[in-house]
């Protein structure tokens, strides 16, 4: 057989798959595929499972604010990459929606018909799919996704449009993809370096973040002490100015409870505030340094708020971003149901030279909104699963107690063998959260009861809380209250926040003039004790085993309270200052120094 001449050659490869634009072997089609239609639908109705079989419902695809101010307990590059590979598996997951979308849409052999009419009209489908779809993984019927959710879903979508249209193209096609995807991913990178480059400078900006002391802490919360608009009466208004300099003390202490330590700077003309702010970014040795400006008020509930200018480093945002950014922040404020309710307490909130004044009326929230508000910055529903679990256990038991004697230590034991026996088919994590927040609600303070999300549950609370009536801690009811207030806290929000709101407590006790009973370092012991005691409890999970085999059979009071001998109590907000050279001052560190030490004694908080 004589070989093919060179032009017969040339004209076989033009025509095969992988060297044609338009392959003839497979023609253009102009009816929609029932069989990928069939798959498309079959693979949105089996996404809910999937999305439930790969991620467990305790780690869930965004964490919630409660999860997120734990990140620095429980460690927060683990925390971090295990949340960047639960985004990651569920945008695979969401990829064949696009990919199904693509090859549903007839067939076209032309590069520009293939993007007209395949490309456009797969992404749109493929991104509201992706929207009804991913409403239903939350695991509790249909809820809007989050913008953040959204965008990385429809991403997915679109990367999943982008393989079908290659794939209905021919292998060739096909197989050219994941190179083309490659370099995408490379320039991406490429990109990301480049803007974090500029984004971040050698040196921070020169602020002076006020410093916070005891006097200071105490002045921001005699500030704000009865202005709570919840408690007015109907027709009564309020004025209330803040200068800036206080609102450069309020976000201070916000931010120090936090891991970031930045520094900041907010002032205010009578249309704008301007805020600066500067943090080293961990482990790089470059500080992101931002300046913002922005205007705009409140006038009868009616919110104007505008983004003039925003600046990371040398990069400036452009203008129509800045639009975007403020349609985006008054449109969600508007919608939102609790925002709502703020804004129509409000008859005007105005800039001006120095601060910020707001008059206000009486602000009702209707009873549904708050447990709303508090599902998204509390706890998840299965650790108030498990909460409400302990609390109907304390109610069946807690009144056969007997009046006097171990009843702490019997509280504790009675919850964490419950804890126990609800691990086997449960996350030993959630079941500690769940224990400490219904003892923290019985033992602690009514009040967290309604931040825990517990609030539907007044009545079980109300019962057990009579029958555990001047429960004791080595003789101390206080210290009862002081050691579950702060173990309560540390599951809803930080270590830092408990720790933090426990100094404030016993610093606002040392103005003695003021009906105060001193600033007390043995209550702070208390305070520290239940804060590491639900640290240790819920860290990971083979601590929370080991903290439940430890407790659930009975143990000894110093195992988890060291005692306070020597601790001074009663002490006045002057000797504070000139004795311990206030809070933060060098007396003061050594003592809570020697309260650490007296802490790591006890075996289950080392």
């Amino acid at each position: 057989m004589a070989r093919p001449s060179r032009v017969e050659r040339h004209r076989f490869l033009c025509n095969t798959t992988f060297m044609s634009r338009r392959p003839r072997h497979e023609p253009e089609s102009s009816s929609v595929s029932i069989a990928w239609f069939l798959a498309l639908a079959a693979y949105c109705v089996a996404l809910p499972l999937l999305v439930e079989l790969a991620l467990p419902a305790d780690s869930s695809g965004q964490p919630s604010v409660w999860e997120l101010e734990l990140l620095g307990a429980r460690g927060f590059r683990a925390s971090a990459l295990a949340f960047g590979v639960r985004t990651l598996i569920r945008m695979a997951l969401l990829v064949p929606i696009g990919f199904f979308a693509a090859l549903t849409l007839p067939r076209q052999s032309r590069w520009f018909r293939r993007v007209l009419m395949v490309s456009i009209p797969a992404g749109g489908i493929a991104v509201v799919l992706t929207f009804v779809v991913s409403g239903f993984t939350g695991g509790s019927g249909w809820e809007a996704p989050s913008l953040l959710t959204l965008a990385l879903s429809a991403m997915a979508a679109l990367v999943g449009v982008w393989i079908g249209a290659c794939a209905s193209n021919g292998l060739g096609s096909f197989i050219l993809f994941f190179p083309k995807f490659a370099v995408l991913v490379v320039a991406v990178g490429l990109i990301a370096v480049a803007f974090f480059y500029l984004a971040t400078e050698d040196y921070p900006l020169d602020l002076k973040t006020p410093q916070l002391s005891t006097d200071i802490r105490r002045e921001l919360v005699t500030r704000f002490r009865g202005h709570n608009p919840m408690n007015l009466r109907l027709g009564e208004t309020r004025t209330l100015t803040v200068s800036a300099q206080d609102l450069e003390r309020l976000a201070a202490w916000g931010v120090s409870v936090t891991q970031a330590t930045p520094q900041l700077a907010i002032q205010t003309s009578s249309e704008s505030a301007y805020l600066q702010a500067s943090t080293q970014v961990p482990y790089l040795g470059r500080y992101l340094n931002v300046s913002a400006v922005a205007s705009g008020g409140v006038q009868q509930g009616e919110l104007q708020f505008s983004v003039r200018e925003l600046r990371f480093g040398s990069i400036e945002t452009p203008g129509i971003l800045l639009s975007l950014i403020s349609s985006l922040a008054m449109n969600a404020a508007s919608h939102d149901e609790a925002a709502r309710s703020v804004l129509d307490s409000i008859e005007e909130l105005r800039f001006e030279v120095d601060g910020v004044t707001v008059t206000y009326r009486r602000m009702d929230v209707r009873g549904d909104i708050l447990p709303r508000v508090l599902a998204r910055l509390g706890p998840d529903e299965e650790v108030l699963e498990a909460a409400r679990a302990q609390l109907e256990h304390l109610h069946l038991n807690a009144r056969n107690w007997p009046e006097h004697g171990r009843r702490f230590e019997t509280a504790v034991q009675s919850a964490f063998a419950l804890a126990h026996e609800r691990s086997a088919a449960s996350n030993p994590i959630v079941e500690n959260s769940g224990a400490i927040l219904a003892l923290a609600a019985v033992l602690g303070h009514p009040r967290l009861q309604v931040f825990s999300g517990l609030n539907g549950e007044e009545r079980m609370i109300r019962d057990v809380r009579g029958s555990l009536r001047n429960v004791k801690l080595r003789g101390r009811a206080d210290w009862t209250q002081h050691f579950f207030v702060s173990a309560g806290l540390t599951q809803l929000s930080s270590v830092a926040v408990s720790d933090a709101v426990g100094v404030l407590k016993e610093e606002l006790d040392a103005d003695v003039a003021e009906g105060g009973s001193g600033f007390s370092f043995a209550d702070l012991l208390a305070d520290r004790a239940g804060t590491r005691f639900a640290e240790r409890s819920t860290y990971d999970a083979t601590r929370a085993e080991a903290m439940q085999l430890r407790l659930k059979d009975g143990f000894a009071i110093g195992n988890i309270f060291p005692e306070a001998d020597g601790l001074r109590e009663g002490i006045s907000d002057d000797l504070l200052r000139v004795r311990y050279g206030g809070v933060g001052g060098a007396e003061y560190q050594q003592v809570s120094q020697d309260i650490e030490r007296r802490l790591a004694t006890c075996d289950a908080l080392r």
